[in-house]
């Protein structure tokens, strides 16, 4: 089975870069993005798509998903929660787990403001070699990144320094309340040691009627560079499933 893929960059990812710095307090919050996906589904004219979202993504994915567009065949949701609160208390019992000394330097840090200092940024690798991804970076990770460290200017102001200091705007999104709204059918899976725990990701299940939640043995954030055959083939098999049903 062959699906073409139309790719949506928000605000300072891809080909978007140095085009938003403009104004960028007043539009830093989840609803520009999500708008965004609005008007790129109608720009090239998707009468019927599968919505796939991993981390912000996922997130935005299920804001989208709440406004019940019409067209979308199914809705697939990677290591997203739908619950920052929820997700800070998890972030928080994971960094619990760290190293103390290695928690310290990092809190002296965040506390000092000197987050972009050379020993904060090596430091907070031990959490992302834990719980952002398991195993040796692939090319395009490492590419990821580096087109980060070179536009930090939105993930900064609306989420913070890092993957585990959310200080900004994303510290409040809750959408919990209307995820009974999602109609679409709709798959959720995070990795065992996700920093998106599976904890921070049931609320997404309870809330979603009819959702399926797996839960990837080994993985972490990153299950599609650390399992590359888990990842494709749970992803694969649910877009079979949900095809053969709208064919049935």
């Amino acid at each position: 089975m062959r699906f073409d893929a139309a790719l949506n960059d928000v605000f300072s990812g891809g080909e978007t870069r140095n085009r938003v710095t403009a104004g960028l307090a007043e539009r830093a919050t989840y609803h520009a993005p999500t708008a965004a996906i609005v008007v790129s589904a109608s720009t090239v004219q998707l009468d019927r798509c599968h919505v796939i979202g991993h981390s912000w993504g996922g997130m935005l994915g299920m804001a989208y998903a709440i406004t019940q567009p019409e067209g979308v065949a199914s809705l697939i949701v990677e290591s997203s929660p739908p619950s920052v609160p929820v997700w800070l208390t998890e972030i928080g019992r994971l960094r619990s787990e760290l190293p103390p000394e290695v928690d310290a330097i990092l809190r002296r840090h965040e506390d000092a403001g000197t987050t972009e200092s050379e020993e904060y940024q090596a430091t907070m690798m031990a959490f992302y070699e834990r719980h952002v991804c398991r195993v040796p970076w692939p090319d395009w990770l490492q590419r990821t990144f580096q087109g980060l460290a070179a536009n930090p200017e939105v993930y900064n102001t609306m989420n913070g320094p890092s993957e585990f200091h959310v200080i900004g705007p994303l510290k409040d999104f809750d959408i919990t309340a209307d995820l009974g709204r999602i109609a679409a059918p709709t798959l959720l899976f995070c990795g065992e040691f996700d920093e998106v725990t599976p904890a921070a990701m049931r609320p997404a299940h309870d809330g979603i009627h009819g959702s399926e939640f797996v839960v990837l043995d080994g993985c972490s954030h990153m299950s599609q560079a650390e399992r590359p055959d888990l990842t494709l083939g749970l992803v694969r098999g649910w877009l079979a499933g949900v095809e053969s049903a709208l064919r049935a």
